[in-house]
């Protein structure tokens, strides 16, 4: 039968990991396609960081090809951790490119920069669509407020997202 694991006081049913890691190979699969080859430097933005299940995918693959990952997020306490968390990582990764220099490995090794935003996916998404911020890849999965809004939450600022998308 299906495990459930418990982190924090979130609950995660054991078919989410399977699910996300294809999610994000289709993702990538679909944008390479589309460049015609390996695309480098990718802008991804996550509305919704939760316990970060898509953000470890995302990470491993743009770790690979560079680029920025931008995550909104209401939760004042699950945004520190996504910063606290990302910086942590940055800093492990900066040390590995100092030892890659002093003869440790020598694959190698892309920029990504970590942008944290606290507050509402809707209003910080149409934020960013009025500064004209671009994304390849945009994944959306917001924790619904109000009963009403359960399985369509993430699709009332869909203009938004159209505007932050890239051709």
């Amino acid at each position: 039968g299906a495990r459930l694991y418990i982190l924090g006081n979130e609950v995660m049913d054991s078919c989410q990991g399977p699910w996300t890691q294809e999610t994000v190979r289709l993702a990538f699969e679909s944008l390479d396609k589309q460049a015609g080859g390996r695309k480098l430097d990718v802008d991804i933005l996550e509305r919704g960081f939760g316990m970060g299940l898509v953000a470890g995918e995302f990470m491993d693959e743009l770790k690979k090809r560079g680029g920025t990952y931008t995550v909104i997020e209401l939760n004042k306490q699950v945004a520190e951790f996504a910063r606290s968390n990302w910086v942590r990582k940055r800093r492990l990764s900066d040390k590995n490119k100092a030892a890659s220099v002093l003869g440790g490995s020598t694959g190698p090794r892309f920029n990504v920069d970590f942008n944290i935003i606290p507050g509402d996916a809707y209003v910080e998404t149409k934020k960013l669509a009025e500064e004209g911020r671009k994304f390849d890849i945009i994944a959306s999965d917001t924790f619904p407020i109000e009963k009403t809004e359960e399985s369509i939450n993430d699709l009332f600022d869909l203009e938004s997202l159209i505007k932050c998308i890239k051709p």
